[in-house]
């Protein structure tokens, strides 16, 4: 688990140096924010983003489908860098709105082509991470230490289901099917680990 120190230094290397830094850093927040895998930022498409319920739709491994929930400001920013780089399509209020158009792009080529994440991304953030943070490199620093610390510290506020629960974490045993951690509970977790205010906060939508 990265402490707060070394998560200070991932998010300034982030801000401060590459090619793209306000792209990486929203990467970077949403992974940390999430607990997601690689392949949950990949997967993520504007139709995911929840304004009503504060929430975005977790595709992962398993063909799984979660309801996450995220901050009111992670939300709007992955909104709005969906319509500024992906253009009408990521537009609900656009008659060219696709909700399967995918939310999070690098940034258009100097011909105006518009490229949606793949996993190219992360070997070059990451690389560049480990180049720029002496920890980084030791430990070989990758979006899954993101996920760890993400997990570990919702484990510390709300118990081992709440952080499977936020992990999204396969159930191995009838214990876990039993012990499952509700929305309610998830959620409150989520407002401790954040420090924001969340719209479920008092409400269950399991």
């Amino acid at each position: 688990m990265l402490s707060d120190a070394q998560l200070a230094d991932v998010f300034r290397a982030v801000g401060a140096g590459g090619d793209d830094p306000e792209f990486d850093t929203l990467l970077v927040w949403f992974h940390y924010e999430t607990g997601a895998r690689r392949g949950g930022a990949i997967a993520l498409r504007i139709g995911d983003l929840l304004d009503a319920t504060g929430q975005v739709r977790m595709r992962e491994k398993g063909d799984t489908d979660v309801l996450q929930p995220v901050t009111a400001d992670l939300l709007a920013t992955l909104r709005a860098h969906a319509v500024a780089r992906g253009g009408s399509r990521c537009d609900v209020d656009s008659p060219d709105y696709d909700p399967s158009a995918p939310a999070l792009y690098f940034r258009p080529r100097a011909n105006g082509t518009v490229r949606p994440l793949t996993d190219r991304r992360y070997d070059t953030l990451f690389g560049r991470l480990q180049r720029t943070i002496p920890w980084a490199g030791d430990t070989q620093f990758t979006a899954h230490g993101l996920r760890y610390t993400g997990t570990a510290k919702v484990e510390r506020i709300g118990g081992t289901q709440v952080a499977r629960r936020f992990a999204r974490h396969a159930e191995r045993s009838d214990t876990d099917r039993y012990a499952a951690a509700s929305t309610t509970e998830l959620v409150s977790a989520f407002v401790k680990f954040t420090g924001e205010p969340h719209q479920l906060a008092d409400g269950d939508t399991r």
